[in-house]
């Protein structure tokens, strides 16, 4: 078993030489709040964090899942809310930054998405050059970015109105 004595033995000699004692009193510290917070013992501890990081990725992971399946039914709306100018189809949706990565990903090549969260944003089209969008937004709101013509990333607090005011 590894206790907190074993564990200053080890860290003593990697070079042969001794681990200033306040070095040691952080270690001590550190390891006595991590078997507080996992309610285990010093030899436990690391499996404890694997468990635990393997329990953050599959969360992750159903929030994807789930992310998509709200981005479907989304998507349903939002084709069906769209804006047209210029023979051009708009779909602009305010939302947070996973679900409008989630947007990107499966909005139809044939309309410009242009999606806001709280602060920036991103405009993605096959059928218009984004970056001269993002320049003709910048001239009128306090916004920067840049990007290429298929898509391109803004900072900035704008709203759904001030981006179609503009379009």
């Amino acid at each position: 078993m590894l206790d907190t004595i074993s564990l200053k033995i080890q860290l003593i000699s990697p070079i042969g030489e001794p681990i200033e004692r306040e070095v040691m009193n952080v270690i001590e510290k550190t390891i006595k709040e991590l078997n507080r917070i996992f309610s285990c013992r010093d030899d436990e501890i690391i499996s404890m964090i694997q468990k635990f990081a393997d329990e953050k990725k599959e969360i992750e992971n159903k929030f994807k899942e789930l992310n998509l399946k709200y981005c479907n039914f989304l998507l349903v709306e939002l084709l069906n809310s769209y804006i047209e100018k210029n023979e051009k189809r708009y779909i602009v949706h305010k939302d947070d930054k996973e679900t409008i990565a989630t947007l990107n990903k499966i909005i139809p090549e044939d309309y410009t998405f242009i999606g806001i969260w709280e602060d920036g944003g991103v405009i993605s089209s096959k059928t218009l050059d984004c970056n001269e969008l993002l320049k003709k937004f910048s001239k009128v709101l306090t916004i920067k970015g840049g990007g290429k013509e298929e898509r391109a990333n803004f900072k900035g607090n704008v709203s759904i109105a001030e981006i179609t005011n503009i379009l």
